[in-house]
């Protein structure tokens, strides 16, 4: 009921003033409203603008940096599967290199046991050679010489 006594008591000019009064003050607050959201849309299509050209260029060489990581990767693998086989190789050759070692320590056992079981055979031969008197050989040589030769050339006569 108050408003109804409050907009009887005033008279329909100083309502229509009150009205436009307060249009005004609404049409201000839309203007700075509609200004707002103008400059905030703006904003956005620069922003827009500005970033997502950014963001394509971005993921573009993103792509590119991925795509050679991938090939880096793949060229790793390629060389972890030839060290893998260089090392199978190498395991092979110690192997082998073990199995010559093991022949060469067998060979030399042998000749050590050759060794040891003719020592006795061959000392005993270097102490006779040392008893030869090897004077007398050579003596007992030329003497023979000396005898063969004339037999020798009477055996020639009977040649011709």
């Amino acid at each position: 009921m108050n408003e109804n006594t409050y907009a009887e008591e005033k008279t329909s000019g100083e309502l229509l003033g009150e009205l436009i009064v307060h249009q005004q003050k609404e049409s201000r607050h839309v203007r700075i409203t509609s200004f707002a959201n103008i400059l905030l849309i703006l904003a956005l299509i620069a922003a827009m603008v500005i970033i997502v050209p950014r963001a394509v260029h971005l993921m573009d060489h993103m792509e590119s940096t991925l795509d050679k990581g991938d090939a880096m990767v793949t060229a790793a693998n390629g060389l972890i599967a030839k060290a893998d086989g260089l090392v199978e190789t190498a395991n092979g050759l110690i192997a082998e290199a073990d199995s010559l070692a093991a022949g060469a320590h067998e060979l030399i056992d042998n000749t050590n046991d050759m060794v040891e079981r003719n020592i006795d055979a061959v000392t005993e031969t270097v102490q006779k050679l040392n008893q030869v008197d090897f004077d007398a050989l050579n003596q007992a040589i030329r003497d023979l010489a000396n005898v063969i030769h004339p037999l020798s050339e009477f055996v020639s006569i009977f040649e011709r």
